[in-house]
């Protein structure tokens, strides 16, 4: 997807974002859990950098899947130059077909791309068929019900517009990297009943939507004032899911 493949050298800077290394990878690890020997998809694997966490903290296996060649180019490079035994592959989230299933499927930053509520049941589709019974999806996703104002959110790095927007409505994330240009990314809105609907069509139990919080560290340094704006009215979110057995 030409969009991904514009800004996967620049994505790679916003990683040493606070709101990405101190709240989003901090959230996440909360959501993974221990995952000492599980067997991992990564859907939007993007360059690597969770595909990288879930083997350096004990998962036995990883498979990392991206819709970008450019992003699957990045991570493969990694790789390469760091062997963890990643196994990067270029795909559509909506129509990957491997032929094992596993104990955890992720998806940071994976459903918000979907461009309708048909698009979103194809992704749900997708990781019910890859998990195994009663096993574990878990996100990272553009809070679907956030209530503040998207441009008020520079400070942490992040903006989106429109404000209002509504089911189906594009959503242009800003993101502020250090060192590099500013770029802009394309999601799409979608309220929480669709979402509910394309989890149950797929055979997943309804998304558990979980807040995101500060790494201890990172909140102290700062002060509670400085992300209180962020945790009033948070932006992202995270979410689970369980296979049905």
């Amino acid at each position: 997807m030409a969009d991904f493949d514009a800004v996967a050298q620049r994505y790679q800077s916003f990683l040493q974002l606070p709101v990405c290394r101190d709240v989003e990878t901090y959230s996440f690890e909360k959501l993974a859990g221990d995952c000492r020997g599980l067997s991992i998809l990564d859907l939007a694997c993007g360059e690597g950098y969770y595909s990288r966490f879930f083997r350096q903290h004990g998962a036995a296996r990883v498979i990392g899947v991206d819709i970008s060649a450019e992003m699957i180019r990045l991570a493969a490079a990694q790789e390469h130059s760091d062997p963890l035994g990643i196994d990067y592959r270029v795909g559509d989230a909506c129509d990957v077909k491997l032929k094992e299933r596993f104990d955890i499927v992720s998806g940071a930053w994976l459903l918000q791309n979907a461009r309708d509520s048909e698009g979103l049941r194809a992704m749900c589709m997708t990781i019910a068929q890859h998990l195994k019974p009663e096993d574990v999806f878990i996100g990272l996703n553009i809070n679907p019900t956030f209530s503040g104002d998207g441009m008020a959110l520079a400070k942490y790095g992040h903006t989106f517009r429109p404000n209002d927007a509504k089911e189906g409505d594009a959503l242009y994330s800003r993101f502020y990297p250090p060192a590099a240009e500013p770029f802009e990314m394309l999601t799409y809105q979608k309220s929480l009943a669709s979402y509910a609907w394309a989890f149950e069509q797929a055979g997943l139990t309804s998304p558990e939507w979980v807040p995101v919080s500060v790494r201890p560290e990172r909140l102290a340094q700062d002060g509670a004032d400085f992300w209180a704006y962020f945790l009033q009215h948070p932006p992202i979110t995270g979410l689970r899911s369980r296979a049905m057995s």
